[in-house]
């Protein structure tokens, strides 16, 4: 889908994969713990580098909206607006 993506588009979702990148990298350390103050605020800055970087690519992820009707959510409840 590259070659179909835009160049905004994938310079975004490159971004979003070098994010979850480090989350990973993060979560698979020896010495991780929920229980650190300093690692939650570690995944809490990558999650809101993810959130910022916009939404991942809709074949990842699918139809969200669908997605939360069928958890009982409303499309918009409870997600921030962009």
């Amino acid at each position: 889908n590259k070659a179909s993506t835009s160049k905004e588009d994938l310079k975004r979702f490159e971004e979003q994969q070098r994010v979850v990148e480090e989350i990973v990298k993060k979560f698979e350390e020896p010495t991780y713990t929920d229980a650190s103050p300093t690692d939650r605020e570690y995944i809490v800055e990558r999650m809101q580098s993810m959130q910022a970087a916009g939404s991942p690519p809709a074949d990842l992820v699918g139809d969200m909206a669908s997605a939360q009707e069928a958890f009982g959510a409303a499309p918009d409840e409870g997600c921030p607006q962009q």
